[in-house]
C-alpha cells in the first residue's frame, strides 16, 4: 500500500511523468522511473526523501537484492537531447542538499563519481548495509557528503549519471540457488564472462523457482540475445530447459527485424524457433501501433517435444488467429508470450486465452509484460496459465513475478476422453 500511495503522489507532481514502476515481493524492492527536465526532478526526488524519512526504516528489512539505503541508488540518465554533463550535475546537486536536509551519507558513482573507489555501484553495495556500517567505520570509504555513519533508519543512498542500461531477468526451471548462482557467476563481466554485464543468482521463493538477474550496461556492446546465449550455454551444465521470447532477430528486409521466441534444451541445444506470424495494427484516437513497419512476419509454424508434452509456440496477437493453432496438430502446450495494450487486453485477453485452450484442450502459459513503460504505452500484464477446461490455474496480474503451475496428462487425458471434441473435428 505504501509503494501504492508512493506511485499515486509521484503521478500528481508537475513537471516530471512517472514513466514506470514495478515491485516484488522476492527482491523486496522498487523501481520508479521518471521523466522530466532537471529541477523538476531533483525537487521530485526531494519530495521521494521526504516521503521515505517518514515511511521507511531499513531495520529487520529482508530482500534478494543487494541494498545500502532504504532510496538504495538514484541514478540520472540524459535523453532527448540532455548531456551527461547536465546529469552530473543535477547529481550532484541532488546529493549534496539529500545529505544536508536528511544527515544521509552520499555516494557519487559512475559519471559523477569523484573516487576511483566509489565508480561502480557493485563494489558500492559488496557486503550490504552491514559490510557498508564496517567500511565506514574503519574509514575505509568516506561519503562525497554527508556524515560517514549510516543513518538509523535510511541507511545511506548513491546518487550518479550514467547511460542507459537494460535490466534482464532470466527465470529457470529449477529451485536450486546453486545453479543460478553458478551461471551469474560465469556470465558477469567481473568472473571473465560477457562484457559489461553484472549478474546475481537470486532465489524466488513465493515462486519456487531461481533466477538469473542481470544489468546490461552498454546494451549496444552485449545485447539481450548475448546474455541470453550465454546463460543457454551455462544452463546446459545444470538439465534447464529455456524458452526465450520475444528477440529481434535479423530480417530479410534491411530496415526490419523478425520477433522471434528461442527454445533451448537441457543440453544447451537448439530445438525450435518461431517467427512471429500475424503483425498488429491498430487505430483508436491518438492510440496508434504498426508493427508491420518495422517486423517482418514469419510464415512457419513451430513445434516441438518438450519433458511438458508435444508443445506449440506463438507470440502475442496470434492469439486472434485461432487457425494458426489448429494447424500446431494435437499439443498439450501452448506458450505465448505477449505485450497486450491496456485497451485491447482489458477486453479480449483473458476470454481468447481461454477460448484457445479450449478449443485445442490443451494447456495454455501467457508470459505478458504488464505497465506503463518509459515511451508511454501501457500493457495489461496478466501473465497466465490455464488448463485445457479453461479454468486458470495461476495468474500475475502486473509487476515482476513467476507464475507456475504443473501441466498434467492425466487431466490432459480426461478432458479429451470426456469430451472428445478433438476428435469429433469435421473440416479440415
Amino acid at each position: 500500500e505504501l509503494l501504492l500511495e508512493l506511485a499515486e503522489r509521484l503521478a500528481e507532481l508537475d513537471g516530471v511523468h512517472l514513466a514506470d514502476h514495478s515491485w516484488d515481493r522476492d527482491h523486496h524492492r522498487a523501481v520508479y522511473t521518471l521523466l522530466g527536465e532537471a529541477e523538476p526532478l531533483r525537487q521530485a526526488m526531494l519530495a521521494i526523501f521526504d516521503w521515505a524519512s517518514q515511511h521507511l526504516d531499513l531495520e529487520g528489512h529482508q530482500g534478494e537484492h543487494p541494498r545500502v539505503g532504504a532510496i538504495d541508488v538514484v541514478p540520472f540518465v540524459p535523453v532527448w537531447g540532455a548531456t551527461m554533463e547536465q546529469a552530473r550535475e543535477l547529481a550532484v546537486s541532488l546529493a549534496e542538499a539529500v545529505a544536508q536536509r536528511h544527515r544521509l551519507p552520499v555516494f557519487l558513482y559512475e559519471e559523477a563519481s569523484r573516487k576511483p573507489e566509489h565508480r561502480l555501484l557493485p563494489e558500492l553495495r559488496r557486503g550490504g548495509l552491514e559490510g557498508l556500517r564496517l567500511r565506514l567505520a574503519h574509514q575505509e570509504l568516506t561519503p562525497d557528503f554527508g556524515p560517514a555513519q549510516l543513518h538509523p533508519r535510511l541507511g545511506a543512498t548513491v546518487i550518479g549519471a550514467r547511460g542507459p542500461l537494460l535490466a534482464y531477468n532470466i527465470v529457470l526451471g529449477t529451485d536450486k540457488l546453486e545453479v543460478a548462482q553458478a551461471i551469474a557467476r560465469r556470465i558477469r563481466e567481473r568472473g571473465g564472462g560477457l562484457v559489461s554485464v553484472r549478474a546475481l543468482g537470486v532465489a524466488l521463493e513465493h515462486q519456487g523457482r531461481v533466477q538469473v538477474s542481470m544489468n546490461l550496461t552498454r546494451p549496444l556492446t552485449t545485447g539481450f540475445y548475448q546474455a541470453f546465449e550465454m546463460v543457454k550455454v551455462e544452463a546446459r551444465r545444470h538439465g534447464v530447459w529455456l524458452i526465450g521470447g520475444t528477440v529481434p532477430l535479423v530480417a530479410e528486409a534491411d530496415d526490419k527485424v523478425r520477433n522471434s521466441t528461442l527454445v533451448y534444451d537441457d543440453q544447451g541445444r537448439r530445438v525450435a524457433r518461431y517467427d512471429k506470424i500475424h503483425l498488429f495494427g491498430f487505430q483508436r484516437g491518438e492510440e496508434r501501433y504498426d508493427e508491420a513497419a518495422t517486423i517482418e512476419p514469419g510464415s512457419t509454424v513451430a513445434c516441438f517435444d518438450s519433458p511438458a508434452g508435444r508443445t506449440g509456440l506463438s507470440v502475442c496477437y496470434d492469439l486472434r488467429f485461432p487457425e494458426l493453432f489448429r494447424a500446431m496438430g494435437e499439443v498439450d502446450l501452448i506458450v505465448l508470450p505477449a505485450a497486450f495494450t491496456w485497451t485491447t487486453g482489458r477486453a479480449h485477453w483473458e476470454v481468447l486465452l481461454r477460448a484457445r485452450a479450449i478449443e485445442n484442450q490443451c494447456y495454455l502459459m501467457a508470459p505478458a509484460q504488464g505497465g506503463r513503460h518509459e515511451s508511454g504505452r501501457v500493457t495489461w500484464g496478466h501473465t497466465m496459465i490455464i488448463d485445457p477446461w479453461g479454468e486458470i490455474l495461476a495468474c500475475c496480474d502486473e509487476g515482476p513475478g513467476v507464475v507456475v503451475a504443473d501441466v498434467d496428462p492425466a487431466r490432459l487425458a480426461a478432458v479429451r476422453e470426456s469430451l472428445p471434441a478433438l476428435r469429433h473435428r469435421c473440416l479440415a
